[in-house]
């Protein structure tokens, strides 16, 4: 037993270093992603004849897997007008890949999107990777029941009480690692109100979503993570944070990573001042022993 910990540290549980070595096969497929994006609706169709053609030639399928994958995302993303998320291109390498399958009955055999969700989960190498995965499997249309009944059937795993932590957090609202570290590290820890989360509202004449809304106080909290915003604020950012202090008075506060996870304390204080501006009357507080707040507020 304590030998197989010491190799699991080491190398990894195995897990682990399946989605390692997946990872340089969804970089390849998306780097795939513009050329097969010129092609054609024919082209896009011959290459299904194409790899036919290869296969009978020896080819082997795992040879094909990542030009085929990206065939296929750019197939659903003409027809359906969806784009596979990269946790679904991993997916379908696990179901390609899994070695222990479900009985086979009278339907095709199948492993469930919430039994793929925690096979993702439990090979994450840290909590934000958990919580990323979980809230890609809930994007790409995954229930969370589904994640629930798998976890229930499985029993003991790994992150699973994590997982119970997540699946109350995303029902709460909460879809990216970015969101539940300002829950936990900036709100919590610091007795700040809650904010009302994913709230949608007609502004310019178009609906948005706002990450974070503190109702009867005027301000609200954008949480820009490198998925939807990897240089930062967009001119559309600024305009509809222009339109929103000129149609509802409010005032918008916007973070990134580095604020919520290396500066939480930082962020704490900030937000606590534009709420106290609006009328909140509450008071931060330090978040332990260590939190710069405590020569600011005492003890």
């Amino acid at each position: 037993m304590l030998l197989d910990t010491i190799i699991a540290k080491v190398f990894g549980t195995n897990n682990e270093r399946e989605l390692k070595a997946m990872r340089p096969m969804i970089a390849a497929m998306n780097e795939l992603e513009p050329a097969i994006q010129k092609l054609t609706d024919q082209e896009l169709a011959l290459k299904t004849i194409e790899f036919r053609e290869k296969l009978a030639q020896g080819a082997a399928l795992d040879d094909l897997l990542m030009e085929a994958f990206a065939v296929v995302r750019e197939a659903g993303r003409r027809t359906l007008n969806m784009r596979h998320f990269d946790v679904q291109l991993i997916g379908g390498i696990v179901l390609h890949r899994r070695t222990t399958m479900p009985p086979a009955s009278g339907s095709p055999r199948r492993v469930s999107r919430g039994d793929t969700a925690l096979d993702l989960i439990g090979g994450s190498p840290s909590v934000d990777d958990a919580v990323g995965w979980i809230c890609d499997a809930l994007r790409a249309g995954t229930c969370l029941l589904e994640v629930a009944d798998a976890a229930a059937r499985r029993g003991r795993f790994r992150h699973s009480r994590l997982l119970r932590e997540l699946l109350t957090d995303a029902s709460a609202g909460i879809e990216s690692p970015l969101e539940r570290r300002y829950h936990r590290d900036v709100e919590q820890r610091h007795d700040l109100p809650s904010a009302r989360l994913q709230v949608r509202q007609v502004v310019g004449g178009l609906w948005i979503r706002a990450d974070r809304v503190y109702d009867g106080l005027g301000v609200r909290v954008e949480l820009d993570g490198e998925l939807a915003h990897p240089g930062g604020r967009t001119d559309r950012d600024t305009w509809r944070d222009n339109a929103v202090v000129i149609e509802r008075g409010e005032i918008t506060l916007r973070y990134r990573w580095r604020h919520v996870a290396a500066r939480p304390c930082r962020t704490a204080v900030q937000v606590a001042a534009a709420l106290q501006s609006r009328g909140w009357t509450g008071r931060l507080q330090p978040c332990g022993e260590s939190c710069a707040l405590r020569d600011r507020v005492g003890s």
